[in-house]
Parts: C-alpha cells; structure tokens; sequence
C-alpha cells in the first residue's frame, strides 16, 4: 500500500509540475512553509542539492512576491488574518554568509521577510556545517579518487564528485557528532585541506552580518541547536544543553528573546516526543520539521511541516513543490 501511495503521488506530482496546476489547486488556507540552506553566486561542480544559484533564488522570490502573501512565522501561524492568496513562510537552515550576501538583497528587492534558524557555536567561527566540509573536501581535490573507510572512491568527473558526496554524506548522518568531526579530520588530513571556510561558499555568519539582517527588518532568527546535532543521534542530556544554547545565543544576537527552533535534518528519525516536550517546557512557540507537505493553523506546532526546495527544481517543479505538490 505505501509503494502504491508513493507512486500515486509521483504521478500527481508530475501532472500538477506539467501543466503547472499548483496554484488551482492548493487550499487557500494552507501554509507553505520553504526550506532553503544557501545561495551561490552560480553552480558549481558538486552543485549539492542544498545550495541554489542566486539567478534561480531571484526567479523563484518572484514567484512567491506574485503568487503568495509571504508573511513571518509569527504572523504566519498566530496572527489573525484574511489572506486572499496562498501563505508562504521562507525559512533558511542553518545560518550560511551567504544568507547575507546573495539571499538578503534579492529579499529585498521583492520586500519578502524570511526566518534563518541558526546553529549558533559556527557564529563568528571560520568553521562550517559538517556535510558542507564534504561537499568542500571533494569539490576541491584535485584527486582522481578519494580513500574512504577502506574503500576508494572515484571523484574525476563532476558526476562523480556529486556521488561521492552524497554517499558519504549518507554514512555520516547516521552517527553521533564526535565521531562524525573525526572522520572528518581523518579525510581532511589525507587530503591535506585545511580548516577555514572563510571566503568560501560555506562561510558561516558573523555577528555584523546578523545585525545588519537584523535591522533590515526583514529577517528573524530561530534556533538550531548549537552545533548541529541531530538529537535522536545524542543523549538527552546532550541534547537539553545543545537546545538551550542555541536558544540562549540567538536571544544575545538579537537582544530578543528566541521563540522559534527547527530539528536539524528534520526528518521523523531525527527528533521524537521527549524533544517536543522539552521545546514547549522552555517556552518555544513555533518548531519547524522536514516533515513534507504544506501546513496549517491546525498543525502540531512542534513539528511544523516543510517544503525542502532543492537545487535541481526547474521552475515548474518549484511552484508544484510551493503549492504542496
């Protein structure tokens, strides 16, 4: 039955994305709430799913400027409204530079508020995000294959390289975050690539650039844990302490107190009802989940659903995707 499902929605997908039937279709009380990570200046080799050209970001904010009323969370979920087109919510995971540099402007440019949830230790750091140092390792040797755990891995051709990101990045994500940093190192080390990602397409922010996103009036914080972690991978002590910085950090960047958090990878497996509870006892209004599929009013409030938007959508696939198809 859920292979049935599976392929039953495919074929919907595929419909709605061809004749580009989204916005007929989709429930004017719904919420589409996007998930995006980074913006780059262009594609390049690797071309990760996560990181979308700046062309295609500004394409797609039209979209959303001409078919949505594009509210804040908040505004989105617990202010009272009359909207006469569909709600979408813009969120950014994890809190890349280039949220600043390449995703502000063109916000402005379309007057579209966006919430980025931060992972606030990589603040003010020249460290990154664990899977953008694949991405970075394999985008950068100069290799024609790659040792990892035992096995060597064919990086030669941009196909290649892409594969081989995406296998490791696979095997990683299932372990704790220690051991996740370790074989980091050990790959880092073989491939003599050095730690700092300043200047690169995986910059974290830094304290001027929050303040100025701050008072663009546009953009409100969330939290993301402290470090990344995935908390089902981590003891709940762990997890209590990466939760509660996080919180406590975006409060002293933003003199606010931190009412938003969302699950990094987000993914049913990656959080469960102690996490919940937890984020209600503390206080936090909104939770967001890569739970797919478009939300409501009505939604469990910490475990709100997403629309992850990858690199790979043309714009057909992008308005289905928004529209919840």
């Amino acid at each position: 039955m859920n292979i049935l499902y599976k392929i039953y929605n495919k074929i919907i997908r595929k419909f709605v994305s061809t004749f580009n039937l989204g916005s007929l279709l989709q429930r004017k009380d719904a919420i589409s709430v996007l998930t995006y990570h980074g913006i780059k200046e262009a594609k390049h080799s690797v071309n990760d799913y996560c990181f979308i050209a700046q062309d295609i970001f500004d394409q797609q904010m039209k979209y959303l400027s001409e078919n949505f009323e594009v509210k804040s969370p908040e505004n989105a979920f617990i202010d009272s409204y009359t909207n006469k087109k569909p709600v979408a919510v813009i969120t950014f995971d994890d809190g890349f530079m280039n949220n600043y540099r390449y995703a502000l402007p063109i916000l402005k440019k379309y007057n579209l508020p966006a919430t980025v949830f931060l992972s606030t230790g990589f603040v003010d750091t020249n460290d990154t995000i664990w899977f953008c140092k694949i991405i970075d390792i394999i985008e950068s040797c100069n290799q024609e294959t790659i040792d990892w755990n035992g096995e060597s891995i064919n990086i030669k051709t941009p196909s290649d390289k892409k594969l081989a990101s995406s296998k490791i990045q696979s095997e990683l994500k299932s372990l704790h975050p220690k051991l996740i940093d370790e074989k980091i190192e050990d790959l880092m080390r073989s491939v003599s690539r050095e730690k700092n990602y300043l200047k690169t397409p995986y910059e974290m922010l830094n304290r001027h650039a929050l303040d100025a996103m701050t008072k663009s009036k546009l953009i409100t914080f969330g939290a993301h844990t402290y470090s990344h972690a995935i908390l089902s991978r981590i003891s709940i002590a762990e997890a209590e302490v990466e939760v509660k910085k996080s919180l406590k950090d975006v409060e002293r960047f933003t003199g606010k107190r931190c009412n938003l958090f969302a699950y990094p990878n987000g993914g049913v497996d990656d959080y469960g009802e102690y996490h919940k509870s937890f984020l209600k006892e503390l206080g936090v209004s909104l939770v967001f989940s890569m739970k797919h599929g478009v939300s409501s009013k009505n939604d469990d409030y910490k475990e709100i659903k997403r629309l992850f938007i990858s690199s790979h959508f043309n714009m057909k696939q992008f308005s289905a995707q928004v529209h919840g198809y």
